[in-house]
């Protein structure tokens, strides 16, 4: 009989993702109302998207592109950032990647060895701890206060002689919390006094709610040299399918991260990139609209959340499109997620993905919803979490 060789230990040992898990439930339970996925309710733009994605008969236009990513596309990226962000064109070097999650996953390989450390605030984006966990690079755990913000006291002191990068996701998944200028900027300098890379995940810039800002560590002078920074336009232009993101990455490290590039994609998926550099031209009004749909989503549902506040505690943050709940209950998340959406019809993911504990959290995504299904998903909430054995 042949032997079959094992998998790999450390990805056999990782967590399942868990969002392909409740959407199988999902899929068995098509009336279920998806508190799930972070995705927003909206495509890109039909008229843009007709613009972009056209028929093209010179075979140029179908081969690979430049590595980094497409002239255009670069061009007026890094134009957008500049307005935006505050980071100007000299201030690093772009690469164009298939959303922001490879991005961090091919610099990971180029900042930290197996065995180096990597700190992540709790909770985390899953994500990432999975991408460091494939690398064989050891997740060093910090975590935040109640209000999920930052403890840049605790981070410092996580430092170790193995240390390689500090995460940041501002505005935060799973939390939605922003982090405040201040804080982010005792981050940036701990890592440049400490020789580590400050990797600042921005995917949400836009998200922002109530009078929060939004603020790139990048932006300071100098911190070019030790700050990664991600960027994706999955959420705000709604074509997370499309899978386009970048990085802005100090200049030093560019030869490297080329070659993992090279590896791994050669270059981003070109009709991605052309309807990238044709929304971030011309569609930032529309996308302003679109944003502003989400935020009247905000106050009736920070209403109904508080009227529930005798089965779960709502911190509420500022950002991003996502509230993370406490139960008052430990144990294991799972069962409940399931039975929430086998018997109530609504679907949340369980906190302990993200690293949260030992209380039971659960993660409520609202970018998808309509103000006409907010009503019904409340209700189905309450009635899922009244039910007796979860009291």
């Amino acid at each position: 009989m042949t032997k079959l060789l094992s998998t790999s230990r450390r990805v056999e040992q990782m967590q399942a993702p868990v969002i392909a898990q409740v959407g199988a439930l999902l899929a068995a339970h098509p009336r279920a109302i998806s508190l799930g996925q972070g995705v927003p309710s909206y495509g890109p733009p039909v008229a843009l998207l007709a613009r972009a994605v056209t028929p093209e008969e010179d075979p140029s236009r179908h081969r690979y592109q430049p590595g980094d990513g497409m002239l255009e596309l670069q061009a007026v990226w890094r134009a957008v950032i500049a307005e935006e962000n505050g980071i100007g064109l000299e201030q690093g070097d772009m690469i164009v990647t298939a959303g922001s999650n490879m991005a961090f996953l091919q610099l990971m390989a180029v900042v930290a060895d197996p065995g180096a450390q990597v700190i992540l605030p709790l909770p985390y984006f899953f994500n990432q701890r999975m991408a460091l966990e494939i690398l064989g690079i050891e997740p060093v755990l910090v975590a935040t206060d109640h209000a999920f913000q930052l403890d840049p006291e605790r981070i410092a002191a996580a430092v170790t002689a193995k240390t390689r990068a500090i995460v940041t996701v501002s505005p935060n998944n799973p939390t939605g919390a922003v982090y405040p200028e201040a804080a982010l900027k005792q981050i940036n300098e701990l890592c440049a006094a400490r020789g580590l890379i400050h990797v600042s995940d921005e995917a949400y810039q836009h998200f922002v709610f109530e009078g929060a800002t939004h603020f790139s560590p990048a932006s300071v002078s100098g911190a070019e040299a030790h700050t990664i920074t991600l960027f994706s336009l999955s959420k705000s232009y709604g074509i997370a399918g499309w899978r386009v993101g970048c990085a802005l990455v100090p200049r030093r490290l560019m030869h490297d991260v080329r070659k993992v590039q090279d590896t791994n994609l050669i270059c981003a998926p070109v009709p991605s990139q052309r309807l990238a550099a044709v929304l971030l031209a011309e569609g930032s009004e529309w996308r302003k609209a679109k944003v502003a749909q989400i935020a009247a989503l905000r106050q009736p549902l920070i209403r109904a959340l508080a009227a529930m506040s005798a089965l779960l505690e709502a911190p509420v943050t500022e950002g991003a499109f996502y509230f993370m709940l406490r139960l008052p209950r430990t144990g294991p998340d799972m069962p409940l997620v399931e039975r929430l959406i086998r018997e109530h019809g609504i679907a949340l993911i369980p906190g302990s993905a993200f690293g949260a504990g030992p209380q039971m959290h659960l993660r409520l995504a609202y970018g998808a919803l309509t103000r006409a299904s907010l009503d019904d998903a409340m209700a189905r909430l309450r009635q899922g979490l009244s039910a007796a054995r979860w009291v």
